[in-house]
């Protein structure tokens, strides 16, 4: 009976020991997240977008920030549960036998990790309607990935600018944002008994591998800068020529901070349904 708790033992040592291995997983590789096709991808569908909307007085295809986020989550778990039982004879004819159980999930082995990246690329839209463009857009991917596929960006910006006549005329766009998200799930698990005269001993290991990547693009308008030149008051009343002074405007600043609070309430709003 030793031998036999102690074998349980051992298996309950090792399925902690393997827990632990995948109490932190690890990102996505790149096979299974391109970023770089990811970004390309992203970036080309903007480009066609701005290009075919480019002589939209409401929308002003030039004047925007934009930015690309990428994030990639994973969560990893596995459970080991184990149990017993026995008796005190194997005797057919005994007339007094004493039998226990401790039964599954009697002792359980449970781990559970999390880990999440992020990354933002900034887009002046100036860029994207250049004629000597430095991506070549006109290529099919080399990924599969869904993200790195057709995302729609163009035909959902067309159907926010193009709205009823009058519509435009009273309402203008304000921080338009796109998101895509894919969720891949790995599962299995797994039972073992092993019975011997004396009794049964029961285990079972389960686990799950979760991928969730999110891709999403904000924007906010971003005039150009503008100099004008101004003339301060004389000081202590004293007259005399004064040079104008060339001050610039800080617009461009005030839509990078813009952008970056829109984007930390998508991060925001993206936790939140990982909460739920």
């Amino acid at each position: 009976m030793g031998h036999y708790i102690c074998i349980t033992a051992n298996s309950i040592a090792a399925a902690a020991m393997l827990t632990g291995c995948v109490a932190i997983p690890d990102l996505p590789e790149d096979y299974s997240l391109p970023i770089k096709e990811i970004v390309s991808h992203s970036i080309c569908e903007l480009r066609t977008s701005f290009l075919a909307l480019k002589d939209s007085k409401a929308f002003d295809a030039p004047h925007w920030l934009i930015s690309i986020t990428l994030t990639p989550k994973v969560d990893g778990d596995a459970t080991l549960s184990a149990g017993l039982t026995g008796k005190s004879t194997i005797a057919s004819a005994a007339k007094y036998v004493s039998s226990w159980a401790i039964g599954s999930p009697g002792m359980q082995v449970y781990a559970k990790g999390h880990r999440d990246g992020s990354i933002t690329y900034n887009i002046r839209s100036k860029i994207l309607l250049t004629k000597d463009f430095p991506i070549a857009c006109d290529r099919e991917s080399a990924s599969y990935h869904t993200l790195a596929q057709n995302l729609g960006i163009q035909k959902w910006f067309e159907r926010t600018v193009y709205l009823e006549d009058g519509v435009m005329q009273v309402a203008r766009i304000d921080k338009p944002a796109f998101n895509s998200q894919i969720t891949i799930k790995f599962s299995g698990n797994g039972s073992y008994t092993y019975t011997f005269p004396y009794g049964t001993d029961l285990a079972s290991l389960g686990g799950s591998y979760n991928v969730d990547e999110l891709l999403s693009i904000a924007m906010v308008q971003a005039p150009d800068k503008e100099s004008v030149e101004v003339v301060t008051l004389p000081s202590e009343g004293v007259f005399r020529p004064k040079k104008p002074v060339t001050v610039t405007t800080q617009a461009p600043l005030d839509a990078q901070y813009r952008l970056d609070q829109l984007q930390t309430e998508q991060i925001l709003k993206n936790l939140q349904i990982k909460v739920q």
